[in-house]
């Protein structure tokens, strides 16, 4: 399961790279914030299964 976890981890955390990517380079401001809120979504998500993944949650 501690794999399972780990490869859910990396894949938000790809997701947050590609939404702060998208961020910078968008045209409008509404689009910016947009892609900003995606972005930090990810984050901490990838952040709290990093914490389930140092107390041993299976």
């Amino acid at each position: 399961m501690a794999k399972s976890l780990e490869l859910k981890r990396q894949v938000k955390l790809a997701l947050y790279e590609k939404y702060k990517r998208l961020s910078k380079v968008a045209g409008s401001v509404v689009k910016r914030k947009t892609w900003e809120f995606h972005a930090a979504r990810f984050r901490a998500q990838a952040e709290v299964i990093s914490q389930l993944q140092a107390n041993g949650a299976k």
